[in-house]
């Protein structure tokens, strides 16, 4: 899911979009494809499935992250996820209150609203057959309940944008300090004597570009250039 310039939610990447109606003409697929997390049961039981309503199955799982901030379990699979199951044998408010244990009270109620329990529990059931359809799901009171404006919400997601940013160069800059003092202790160590070349301090004009020669030649990769650098190495003893 993308964002544009205003902040509308853009879907790409269909690269595993098939034909509703299937390769049969039945309206039933069969291939198991997509992300664990947000697979409908029936296609981890490996059965039949209408597409619609895997799809719809993933928005659930995708509009429960975006208000939760985490996902409702780690995979729709009956048999195996404890949270999942729960909703599976009719025990959705044990699965609520087991997401809220840990989540902030808003103006006195719980986290999460009663409408907004129902809308998802129904989108989440185990039988496609009892799952909300995209006209239930829009008739929703939840679906139909207040929202901000346009203006507030570019201004809230400009808000974000901005604080991403910061934090992104902050992250570029630490990165380039790390690197700077790195190469600065590189040198200090080089420079120290460590290497067995003198501190250019105390060198006189001649031993200076002899040490400086050294150094050039000890950090060089170039096969050639240290070719050359050894004769320069082999005639410095006549300098000296």
């Amino acid at each position: 899911m993308l964002l544009d310039a205003d902040y509308n939610l853009r879907i790409a990447d269909f690269g595993f979009a098939g034909l509703l109606e299937g390769k049969d003409g039945t309206g039933q697929l069969y291939t198991v494809l997509g992300t664990e997390s947000y697979m409908a049961p029936e296609i981890h039981l490996r059965q039949p499935y209408s597409g619609a309503s895997v799809d719809l199955f993933a928005c659930a799982v995708i509009l429960f992250i975006m208000v939760s901030g985490n996902p409702p379990f780690i995979k729709a699979d009956p048999k195996s996820d404890a949270h999942y199951k729960l909703l599976c044998i009719n025990r959705s408010e044990a699965f609520w209150e087991a997401h809220e244990r840990n989540k902030p009270k808003q103006s006195g109620e719980n986290f999460y609203s009663s409408d907004f329990k129902s809308l998802l529990t129904a989108m989440l059931a185990l039988d496609p057959a009892v799952r909300l359809t995209l006209p239930e799901i829009k008739a929703h009171r939840w679906f139909n309940g207040p929202t901000v404006s346009t203006e507030k919400l570019q201004m809230e997601f400009e808000d974000r944008k901005k604080k991403a940013e910061e934090h992104i160069q902050k992250q570029r800059k630490a990165k380039r300090e790390q690197k700077l003092a790195a190469k600065i202790q590189q040198s200090s160590t080089l420079v120290s004597g460590s290497t067995g070349i003198k501190p250019y301090r105390e060198l006189k004009p001649v031993n200076l570009f002899i040490y400086f020669l050294d150094l050039i030649f000890l950090n060089s990769k170039n096969k050639k250039c240290k070719f050359l650098l050894m004769k320069l190495s082999i005639a410095r003893i006549k300098l000296i």
